[in-house]
C-alpha cells in the first residue's frame, strides 16, 4: 500500500510473476479503480531486464532522492533488488530504466525471489531496506548514507533461512521437530505489532510439505497402487502425445518472441506481434486437442491421496521466536 499519484490516499501495488507492476488507485470511498501498468518514461509497461531476470517482480515504494515523489524498489526471480526513479509527475508516475541497488559496494543478491520492503529499523531516522528470499531469510541492509542520497551497509541476517530450498520438508521432519517451521519466498512487513514502541517483523511465506502416506488396510492399499500405475501409464502418455504435438517447442518459441526487448522498427514490432498471435493460437489449437486427455488424467488424480500441500502462512518475528 503506497499513495502513488500523490492525492493523500494509499493505493494498492502489486507485482507478478510474468514480471509487470500493478497499480490499483484508491477512491475516496474506499474502493479501488481498474488496475494500471505502470510504465516506464518512454511510455512502455516496465521490464526488469529480459528473460528470467523478469519474473516474480515484489515492488516497495521509496522516495529515494527525498523530492516528494514515490520511487520504486523492486525484487525479482534472480535475488535482485531494483530501483526505479520516479520520472513524472505525482498524479502520472513514470519510472526510469531499473539499475540495481548495492550494499557495501556489492549488488544485492539474496539469492532467489528478493522481497524487499523498507523501514527504519534501527531508530537512526534513516530508512533502511530489509529484504525476503527464496530461502526463507530476510536481511536488513543499514542505510549509512543522507535522507536523499541512501546507501547501504553489509546485509545481517534477521530471519534464519528455511532450513532447505524453498521451505520444503517432510512429514518425518516436522515430527522430529529439525525443519524450522516458516517456509521461503519470504516478504516481510515492518510494524510495531503491539504497540510497545518497537518495531516487529510480519512475514509471509511460500512452503510445501511432503505429506505422511496413508495407512490402509491390505486390500485398499492394493487398489490404491493399481490406481497409482494406471496415472503413472496415462501420465506418459499425455507426455507422449504433448510432445507429439509440438507444444513445448511452440512454448519456448513463443516465450522467446515474448521476451524480446531490442531495438526495432514498428513494422518489425508488427511483424513480430502478428506472429505471437499465430502462434497462440496455433498453441491453443493443440492444447485443445489434448483437452480430453488432460481431463482423464485430473479426474484420476483426484482418485489419489495427496503426497503434497502447499502452505502460505505469515509469521509474526517479535525479535525472538515467531509466532504464526
Amino acid at each position: 500500500m503506497a499513495d502513488l499519484d500523490g492525492n493523500g490516499i494509499l493505493d494498492l501495488l502489486s507485482g507478478s510473476y510474468p514480471g509487470e507492476l500493478y497499480w490499483f488507485p484508491r477512491n475516496a470511498d474506499g474502493t479501488f479503480g481498474a488496475r494500471k501498468t505502470l510504465a516506464g518514461a518512454d511510455g512502455k509497461p516496465i521490464k526488469l531486464g529480459k528473460g528470467s531476470t523478469r519474473l516474480a517482480t515484489a515492488p516497495a515504494v521509496f522516495d529515494w532522492e527525498g523530492d516528494g515523489k514515490p520511487d520504486l524498489l523492486v525484487g525479482n526471480i534472480e535475488g535482485n533488488v531494483f530501483l526505479l526513479r520516479n520520472l513524472g509527475t505525482k498524479p502520472e508516475p513514470r519510472f526510469a530504466a531499473p539499475e540495481k541497488v548495492q550494499a557495501d559496494h556489492q549488488t544485492i543478491a539474496v539469492g532467489g525471489d528478493a522481497g524487499p520492503t523498507v523501514a527504519d529499523w534501527n531508530g537512526d531516522g534513516l530508512v533502511d531496506l530489509l529484504v525476503g528470499s527464496a530461502d526463507g531469510a530476510v536481511t536488513w541492509f543499514r542505510n549509512t548514507g543522507a535522507p536523499s542520497a541512501p546507501t547501504f551497509a553489509r546485509g545481517v541476517e534477521l530471519v534464519a533461512d528455511a532450513g532447505n530450498p524453498y521451505g520444503e520438508t517432510d512429514w518425518k521432519q516436522r515430527a522430529a521437530g529439525a525443519a524450522r517451521p516458516w517456509g521461503g519466498r519470504t516478504k516481510p512487513c515492518v510494524v510495531d505489532f503491539d504497540g510497545d514502541g518497537e518495531l516487529e517483523l510480519l512475514v509471509g511465506d511460500y512452503s510445501v510439505e511432503k505429506l505422511a502416506p496413508p495407512q490402509l488396510p491390505p486390500d485398499e492399499q492394493a487398489a490404491l497402487e493399481l490406481r497409482k500405475r494406471e496415472y503413472g501409464d496415462l501420465e506418459r502418455r499425455y507426455e507422449r502425445e504433448s510432445d507429439r504435438a509440438g507444444i513445448a517447442q511452440l512454448s519456448q518459441e513463443l516465450s522467446e518472441l515474448e521476451a524480446y526487448d531490442g531495438p526495432e522498427s514498428a513494422e518489425q514490432a508488427a511483424a513480430r506481434e502478428t506472429e505471437i498471435e499465430e502462434l497462440r493460437a496455433k498453441l491453443r489449437t493443440r492444447e485443445k486437442q489434448l483437452e480430453p486427455l488432460r481431463a482423464k488424467l485430473e479426474a484420476l488424480r483426484a482418485k489419489l491421496p495427496r503426497e503434497r500441500a502447499a502452505h502460505g502462512y505469515v509469521w509474526l518475528f517479535e525479535r525472538g521466536s515467531p509466532k504464526r
